[in-house]
């Protein structure tokens, strides 16, 4: 299931334009902007993203 960030009443599809549309940078990587906090741990959603996903299996 993929998920959208909405910033200003609209759904962006991907953290980098969500965090664009928010700051008004081209130059920001959603991917550490944006953060969340679960059970009291703070976290960017680029380490959210590392620890919950699957490695690439070889080629």
């Amino acid at each position: 299931m993929r998920r959208r960030l909405s910033v200003w009443k609209r759904p962006w599809g991907t953290p980098n334009s969500a965090a664009r549309a928010a700051t008004g940078s081209d130059d920001i990587d959603g991917w550490e902007f944006w953060r969340l906090t679960i059970a009291g741990v703070e976290q960017s959603l680029a380490e959210f993203r590392a620890a919950h996903t699957s490695p690439d299996p070889p080629a």
